[in-house]
């Protein structure tokens, strides 16, 4: 069995299902959503605080009581902001530059795209000749 004296929970938030006001933990349908510190250490060494939904439903027809959970760490929900922020400074960058994705492309796709000379610059390249 899994000690859990360095387990602490720093937030919690309740919402009852059945309307309940205010909602309760002992109401019959309940999701617990909580903010807590975990025992697991994560890559650095430190300890590693945790985000998790867990949704408690009774059902007094069938005697029944489920639970349902999710629970993920802060770290990984940085990773994944860092990756989408630095992709958008990317593509800031090379939009600033003028860089698109047409550039990959053949040459067919830029004739269809009418990406040609001007007809001013046209005639400025044949005054010079």
């Amino acid at each position: 069995m899994r000690q859990l004296s360095d387990f602490y929970i720093e937030q919690v938030a309740i919402r009852s299902l059945s309307d309940a006001d205010p909602p309760r933990l002992d109401s019959k349908s309940v999701v617990v959503y909580m903010v807590y510190k975990d025992l697991a250490k994560d890559r650095l060494g430190e300890p590693c605080y945790r985000k998790a939904i867990i949704r408690r439903v009774y059902e007094e027809s069938s005697r029944s009581l489920t639970f349902q959970g999710k629970h993920w760490s802060f770290s990984e929900e940085k990773e994944k902001k860092k990756k989408k922020k630095d992709k958008k400074r990317f593509a800031l960058l090379k939009k600033r530059l003028g860089v698109c994705g047409a550039w990959r492309l053949g040459i067919d796709v830029y004739r269809k795209r009418g990406i040609r000379s001007s007809s001013s610059n046209r005639r400025l390249m044949s005054y010079n000749r």
